[in-house]
């Protein structure tokens, strides 16, 4: 039905899509909407009104940036039913999937990178000034969009690309590309949710040990740091469990078909499907979130969106 392991399904005699795959790609189209827009507000919002005042603002930048190319990539999903002699392309075939796959592991590095900067303020504070400054921050933002350039080499050769072959996911990547893909994705996973373990023991023992004894006014200082870098770590976590809720579960199928040699059965692959828009769905999601727990964001989308004048 979708983008990830079916042909593309030719209009019928009369002259339509089947009424699921025109849901579909509704849903799609909603997606990639939802997401520019979205997206294109928080980018607007923090580059010009909150001035990437603190480095967690320039993760949420990049973030945005990427999340609005996976919906733009969702987007472009219909010319590939509407004109599905395009995909006999190897490489227009291979952007069809790799522009989503780049992204995704774009934004998993970068929400990582963002929960190591937390890590570091919340876990060693006298050592966040020495290891992030400006310039370290700025590579860390830049850093996830060049590692994920993994993700592009079936480009370069890692596929199963045949002259004539139909455009399926299932069919253009090896097993071996599969588990591989897999497994960074889920050390990526780990690696952020053990960072978070430390944050969170940090915080607890912060609310339960450590501030009711401030009481000068340096410790005041360092209690309101402290309570700063905790707020913008529980939006970085909400992040980051959503992307994990959304994503892992349709990697969790495709760790399967990497080491099983059983074919997917009818019902596993149409949950699969889904579960690939759920993924996708994620780079809608972000937005909500940071309006939800960023209260300086809210604020200055009310004063945008205000019809009310001073």
């Amino acid at each position: 039905m979708n983008m990830t392991n079916v042909t593309t399904p030719a209009p019928s005699s009369s002259g339509g899509f089947p009424p699921m795959l025109m849901f579909f790609i509704s849903l799609q189209q909603t997606v990639f909407i939802s997401a520019c827009v979205g997206n294109g507000l928080v980018i607007f919002v923090f580059t010009k009104y909150l001035k990437f005042k603190s480095n967690t603002n320039k993760f949420i930048v990049s973030l945005s940036v990427a999340d609005s190319f996976t919906g733009i990539a969702s987007g472009i999903q219909v010319f590939y039913f509407l004109y599905p002699n395009i995909a006999t392309d190897k490489y227009v075939c291979f952007l069809r999937y790799n522009i989503i796959s780049y992204m995704t592991l774009t934004s998993q590095l970068t929400v990582m990178l963002a929960t190591l900067d937390r890590y570091v303020a919340i876990c060693h504070p006298h050592k966040y000034s020495k290891f992030i400054n400006e310039t370290t921050s700025n590579v860390m933002c830049i850093l996830p969009w060049l590692l994920a350039i993994f993700d592009l080499l079936p480009f370069l050769g890692w596929n199963n690309w045949l002259p004539g072959m139909s455009c399926v996911y299932g069919l253009l990547f090896s097993k071996l590309w599969y588990g591989t893909t897999c497994v960074i994705i889920y050390t990526i996973s780990a690696m952020t949710f053990l960072m978070y373990l430390s944050i969170l023991k940090t915080a607890w023992r912060y609310h339960n040990k450590i501030k009711p004894q401030q009481t000068d006014h340096q410790n005041q200082m360092k209690t309101k740091a402290m309570e700063k870098d905790i707020r913008s770590a529980k939006v970085t976590g909400v992040v980051a469990l959503v992307f994990s809720l959304c994503w892992l579960p349709y990697k969790a199928i495709q760790l399967r078909d990497a080491v099983s040699g059983e074919r997917r059965s009818p019902l596993l692959n149409e949950i699969g499907n889904w579960l690939v828009f759920l993924g996708i769905f994620n780079s809608v999601v972000n937005p909500f979130i940071y309006g939800w727990k960023r209260p300086d964001f809210k604020r200055q989308c009310k004063k945008i969106f205000s019809c009310s004048h001073s």
